[in-house]
């Protein structure tokens, strides 16, 4: 059987074949509509009346210097030019990290005479969380060199480096001289806090009945408060230096540490002059006593002393003197005055000692005996608060230099330093019993 063709089906057909091309063209225009572009980073110049989009010039220049806040020009290759991409949709990367807020600050996108675009961004400042999230993500220098910079398209970096770059960026992230003189003042700060520790009585316990030129001991609690400060303060001095930010570098967790370590040694303070106000109570009616036997023995001696020469010379003489007798009753008599009042004052001084047992040690044996030992010997509730405020100061320091930021502590690690420091008060609670 043979089949024809009418006119009318030949022109259907062709007409289906050229709609297939057509569409056929436009879905591969429009494919190449939504690839991305390419663009080419020929240089770089921080903006200025004679570099940047205002001026519609970018002279590479060979190192760029910027700051937070600065503006960075990048010289580009695009024929299509970059202002019809839309500044929204263009970023800034630096360092392998986007800056995706950066786009509203994308100033102009212009192909000047020679086929160069001129595409300017502005850098965060120092508090702005873009800033605080960068220098966060890398190490800590003073300077960041030969940082490497890209474009994004709707956040795809589109841009390549051009061969060979012209121009090396370097980032200041802080002020090397003012960290220096920071870095300085800490440690004078810090000198001159282990020289009044050691100097005054400031970081010891409260002194009851020492000797002459003696020191009471170190008190723990004191010096676990003074611990945290000093910390919280150096971390807060340096964070503020090296980020620029002062407004939310404290947290909770350094509030808690410095409050846990005042309340300790408010709590130790608190016990101790209960303990030496009873005790002075409970001696004080013997203190004048005290003082009246040892008057009373420094004169016997000294009528002793001025008897004996004459008794001496009474004896020597021959034939005796008259009064030679009168003599020897005399020096029995102020030597028999010395005999009791010694007895005395040793019975005085015992009676005060066994009223007064609360304060121990009462002279300092050195910083690190002094905080492990009480009335009793070392003890290990004192170590444990010791190795645990330690441990945790040093996981502190590490979270300040590693991510340029205090630390926070979970509820359990703060939890622990309270009970470290509760089992410290209530060990130190019965000493007066020791």
């Amino acid at each position: 059987m043979r089949t024809t063709c009418s006119g009318r089906d030949v022109a259907y057909r062709a007409a289906s074949l050229v709609f297939a091309a057509l569409c056929l063209v436009a879905s591969r225009a429009s494919l190449a509509d939504e690839a991305p572009p390419v663009l080419k980073i020929i240089g770089a110049c921080k903006s200025s009346p004679t570099c940047g989009a205002d001026v519609n010039a970018c002279k590479p220049e060979a190192h760029v210097s910027l700051e937070p806040g600065d503006r960075l020009v990048l010289c580009l290759e695009y024929n299509a030019g970059t202002g019809r991409l839309g500044k929204d949709k263009l970023s800034l990367i630096l360092n392998g990290q986007s800056f995706a807020k950066r786009s509203a600050s994308f100033v102009r996108a212009a192909l000047d005479a020679k086929g160069v675009d001129v595409l300017e961004f502005k850098l965060p400042g120092r508090l702005e969380d873009d800033w605080q999230a960068f220098i966060r993500s890398t190490p800590v220098v003073s300077v960041y060199e030969d940082v490497p910079v890209a474009v994004a398209f709707e956040g795809r970096p589109v841009s390549l480096l051009g061969d060979p770059v012209k121009t090396r960026i370097n980032l200041v992230v802080y002020d090397k001289t003012l960290y220096v003189s920071m870095v300085i003042i800490l440690l004078i700060f810090l000198g001159a806090t282990l020289l009044l520790a050691n100097s005054t009585n400031v970081l010891r316990d409260r002194g009851f009945g020492l000797p002459p030129m003696a020191k009471p001991p170190f008190s723990l609690a004191r010096c676990q408060v003074a611990f945290w400060f000093v910390l919280v303060f150096a971390s807060f001095a340096w964070l503020w230096v090296v980020t620029g930010s002062y407004a939310n570098v404290l947290n909770d967790t350094a509030l808690v540490l410095i409050g846990i370590g005042t309340g300790t040694a408010l709590g130790g303070f608190m016990i101790d002059a209960t303990n030496v106000s009873e005790s002075e109570a409970a001696v004080k009616p013997l203190l004048p006593q005290e003082a009246a036997l040892s008057r009373t023995l420094r004169d016997a001696e000294a009528k002793l002393a001025a008897a004996t020469p004459a008794l001496q010379n009474a004896l020597q003489a021959s034939p005796p003197p008259a009064d030679l007798a009168q003599l020897q009753k005399v020096a029995a008599d102020e030597e028999a005055i010395i005999i009791q009042a010694k007895a005395d004052i040793l019975a005085v001084t015992k009676e005060i000692d066994q009223k007064a047992p609360k304060v121990a040690p009462r002279v300092s044996e050195g910083w690190w005996k002094d905080v492990v030992t009480d009335k009793s010997g070392v003890s290990f509730h004192r170590f444990q608060m010791i190795s645990w405020t330690l441990l945790l100061g040093l996981v502190f320091l590490w979270s300040v230099l590693n991510d340029l930021a205090m630390p926070t502590f979970n509820n359990t690690l703060l939890a622990l330093l309270g009970i470290s420091a509760g089992t410290y008060l209530g060990f130190k609670l019965p000493e007066k019993h020791a």
